[in-house]
């Protein structure tokens, strides 16, 4: 008894390991590699706007949960003007010891998934919350400055 073999259903070309994803063989879809890409490229194209919404949208909840994990409030705000800053549009997450330019650099927009794969006792030893105006004071103190 000899194999059986199958054809794209959009081109008609043979499938084989080659062209063949693995998931698709996995769930019986007989598209080759080309052919579905260039069904992903399409689908991408026309749901770009949902795609940036639901990026958006995952990245502010990852926001506020390291936020949340790290006190949710600025560590300095109370000693420099006295009342305690909660405001999540102003909360900005700070590198204790500098060096974030560089770990940006380095991982694009994955910040946070990035962070967040860190054990949360790390990630209190490295990260802190401050507002964005103690963030900036901070800055021009301990002359942080990103050099690309």
């Amino acid at each position: 008894m000899s194999p059986v073999m199958y054809h794209c259903g959009n081109c008609g070309v043979l499938l084989t390991s080659e062209n063949w994803l693995s998931a698709c063989q996995r769930e019986g879809r007989r598209v080759c590699k080309k052919c579905h890409y260039e069904k992903v490229k399409k689908w991408t194209k026309n749901n770009r706007v949902s795609i940036n919404e639901r990026h958006r949208q995952y990245t502010k909840h990852e926001r506020e949960k390291l936020i949340c994990l790290l006190g949710g409030k600025c560590v300095n705000h109370m000693k420099n003007y006295g009342v305690k800053c909660t405001d999540m549009r102003v909360l900005q997450i700070d590198h204790i010891n500098g060096g974030g330019c560089k770990e940006r650099l380095k991982c694009h927009s994955e910040i946070y998934r990035l962070i967040n794969k860190l054990p949360t006792e790390e990630i209190k030893k490295r990260y802190q919350i401050l507002c964005a105006n103690c963030n900036w004071i901070k800055k021009v103190e301990k002359h942080e400055v990103c050099r690309r």
